[in-house]
């Protein structure tokens, strides 16, 4: 059975603002990675690096806005504690789900999922690390949208 872990920000903003936060590559890089491409639509593509080299290969699942956005990768290879790579044998579904809800007051809460790690333990360190690197990351997101 695979782990998952769960983050929840509120931060003033529309959902329309925050959905295009985490969906535009214009925005994304203020906030998270400094190179993005996005094909807006369920089976486009999302891909996300800090290495221009090295792009993920993720697939949009959900695109529904302003609501929520789902992005998936297929891989063996988690990443330990240095950001190395392990292979594991072992091909896993990491999801990540941005569910975006209004809830009064011009402010609005956003809930990031992320799931599909895997039972061995080289898994551990990458579920650790961004069940952390998460929080840090949403809340850059709330303070640039929120100036």
């Amino acid at each position: 059975m695979s782990k998952s872990h769960e983050t929840v920000i509120e931060m003033k903003a529309t959902p329309e603002e925050v959905f295009r936060a985490v969906t535009d590559p214009e925005q994304i890089v203020k906030w998270f990675a400094p190179y993005a491409r996005v094909e807006p639509r369920v089976g486009g593509g999302y891909d996300i690096s800090w290495d221009p080299k090295l792009t993920g290969k993720g697939v949009i699942s959900v695109w529904d806005p302003p609501r929520h956005f789902a992005v998936y990768t297929k891989r063996s290879v988690a990443y330990n504690s240095q950001g190395k790579p392990v292979e594991t044998g072992v091909p896993q579904q990491i999801a990540i789900d941005y569910f975006i809800e209004a809830i009064g007051n011009g402010m609005t809460r956003l809930r990031l999922v992320q799931s599909g790690f895997g039972p061995e333990a080289a898994w551990d360190d990458e579920y650790q690390a961004t069940k952390s690197g998460w929080a840090d990351f949403l809340q850059k997101l709330k303070e640039i949208l929120e100036t």
